[in-house]
């Protein structure tokens, strides 16, 4: 798990691509707090028979990554 988790902290965002579930996939980004400290994560989970895990990071991330950075910058998060 260690490895899988610097790749996470590395890229910027986790996948589940059928790990926990079979058939459910899940790509999550997280809420950092005035400190740059990551304090939550929000996350978008869907079967992998709607959406190819390829969609998911291309189109689905961008859209989440805004969310993630809207409800950081709420919690006092400035940015690099």
């Amino acid at each position: 798990y260690e490895k899988e988790l610097l790749i996470t902290k590395e890229r910027g965002y986790g996948l589940d691509l059928q790990e926990h579930s079979l058939g459910l996939q899940c790509i999550a980004v997280p809420i950092l707090n005035l400190h740059s400290q990551c304090v939550a994560a929000v996350s978008v989970s869907c079967p992998i028979a709607t959406i190819s895990s390829e969609m998911l990071e291309r189109e689905v991330l961008e859209a989440l990554q805004a969310t993630g950075r809207r409800i950081s910058a709420a919690m006092g998060y400035i940015g690099p």
